[in-house]
């Protein structure tokens, strides 16, 4: 094994979390099924989305276990990177009896992921010793830092924050269910809310949505646009949704959004926690909406989004996420929420 696949090899390991490792066990035994079949009534490509994103680490942790494996069990490497590669791309990933292949394209997006195999090996091997955090190891107190590590929107809904670790610390994680959203600051702006999630916090079965039209938050400044989903620019965004907390016309968890924030951003990690307490009703998830608003502009450039599931350590639910409070083919005036058209 050279020095490049011996670093990749690392930054394979440190990109596998325990849900992760989990799901590579699953691979390997030839088990793995997609989640979504039989469960959500639209496959959207929102959906597919996600799990083309989610792949890169999942992928990249797929070969640090294929390089440490002896080549002498070279099947069954092949047929678990091609179930893992079908399940998220829907195309095998090694074709005839070549991992070269594999190797080229793992490298590609190792460079994508912004891991590259000729960072130090002792920064490696610092970096590897960081697991996905339990109870006792949960990552420290969010500060205003990474808020300056956002890159500017590139076309994707959203990026992943802090290795996709949530800020919460060891004091912080409950199972007792809990909703707390902040007080409108003094320009009438949302601010954190914070949640322990389970099945007390959400809508009970038979339970309706109700109206949220009288709330006008911060930046509404509606306009309509035939190319725009829906027509309308502006959606009454939940800070927590309405599928896990229950919370309707509550002006401290509506924020102004755009319908991309609202359906392409949110909704997709939304449904991530509510399929998650769906099918564990006994769990609960510490979960976390942060509001970004720059200096003091009435409508929000995105949203940090957190959450960990508390009973399994991280295991079935682990995030951080940023999403932008952006439109495309929109200019945004973020000190009012006026908006026109890109030409």
């Amino acid at each position: 094994m050279n020095k490049a696949e011996r670093e990749l090899t690392k930054a394979g390991k440190r990109a596998i979390s325990a849900s992760q490792k989990r799901m590579l066990e699953i691979i390997a035994q030839g088990q793995m099924t997609n989640p979504a079949k039989g469960k959500r009534s639209k496959k959207t490509s929102r959906t597919r989305t996600r799990r083309r994103h989610a792949a890169i680490p999942v992928l990249l942790g797929m070969f640090g276990v294929l390089v440490i494996m002896s080549f002498g069990a070279c099947s069954l490497q092949k047929d678990a990177v091609n179930k893992a590669a079908e399940y998220f791309y829907g195309k095998k990933l090694i074709e005839g009896n070549s991992l070269d292949n594999a190797k080229e394209i793992l490298e590609d997006l190792a460079a994508e992921a912004g891991i590259g195999t000729d960072t130090p090996a002792d920064t490696l091997d610092a970096e590897v010793t960081a697991d996905a955090p339990d109870l006792g190891t949960a990552t420290g107190t969010a500060t205003a830092e990474w808020v300056t590590s956002i890159p500017a929107w590139e076309g994707q809904p959203y990026v992943y924050v802090n290795g996709n670790m949530p800020f919460f610390t060891a004091k912080e994680i409950t199972a007792e269910a809990f909703e707390n959203y902040s007080p409108l600051d003094e320009y009438g702006r949302v601010g954190v809310a914070t949640a322990c999630l389970g099945s007390e916090t959400m809508p009970k079965e038979g339970e309706e949505r109700g109206d949220i039209s009288d709330v006008k938050p911060t930046g509404w400044a509606q306009e309509k646009y035939n190319f725009i989903d829906n027509g309308w620019l502006y959606n009454r965004c939940h800070l927590i949704a309405w599928s896990l907390s229950a919370e309707n016309a509550n002006e401290e968890n509506l924020m102004t959004g755009t319908r991309y924030l609202n359906i392409e951003g949110m909704w997709p990690v939304e449904e991530t926690v509510m399929w998650y307490l769906r099918e564990n009703p006994q769990n609960h998830v510490m979960y976390r909406v942060t509001p970004v608003f720059e200096g003091k502009n009435l409508l929000a450039s995105g949203v940090l989004m957190e959450a960990f599931s508390v009973e399994d350590s991280g295991a079935g639910v682990q995030f951080c996420v940023y999403c932008y409070n952006v439109e495309p083919n929109i200019e945004i005036d973020y000190t009012t929420g006026e908006n026109f058209p890109e030409y």
